[in-house]
């Protein structure tokens, strides 16, 4: 049976609370109580709020060099297989665009960009994609 407690610190006054309304909401629910009874806490749920500061984002290097680090097959539906370019994401360039099919590898993840699409990585380096081609 389910019971909320009042926001702020959990104290004996809180449990005394809680116990009270656990007898008041099993009379509701069942037509008695037992005040006799103790209440056990068996799952407790905590909704917590926090204030963090501004996210500062700072913009990507302008990288310079080739990001293509290899190419190999990948299949498509649209295609079958196809040649691919493989991208390491982190030497794409800030406002670098890419004509899929091509792949961009990071650390933690990996972005397949299928043909009719096109990837651009912003100034913050975040990778949008979109469709270059309408059918």
């Amino acid at each position: 049976m389910n019971v909320t407690a009042a926001a702020g610190k959990f104290t004996d006054k809180t449990k005394a609370e809680l116990a009270e309304s656990f007898h008041s909401r099993h009379e509701q629910t069942y037509g008695h109580k037992n005040l006799a009874e103790p209440v056990h806490l068996v799952t407790l749920r905590l909704t917590a709020v926090g204030e963090l500061g501004k996210l500062e984002i700072a913009d990507t290097a302008r990288s310079e060099g080739a990001s293509e680090k290899k190419r190999r097959s990948a299949w498509f539906a649209q295609t079958g297989t196809t040649d691919c370019g493989v991208h390491n994401r982190s030497s794409l360039a800030a406002g670098a665009s890419l004509d899929g099919p091509v792949i961009v590898e990071s650390l933690d993840s990996t972005l397949v960009v299928p043909p009719g699409w096109k990837a651009r990585n912003d100034y913050n380096g975040f990778i949008t994609l979109e469709r270059s081609n309408r059918e």
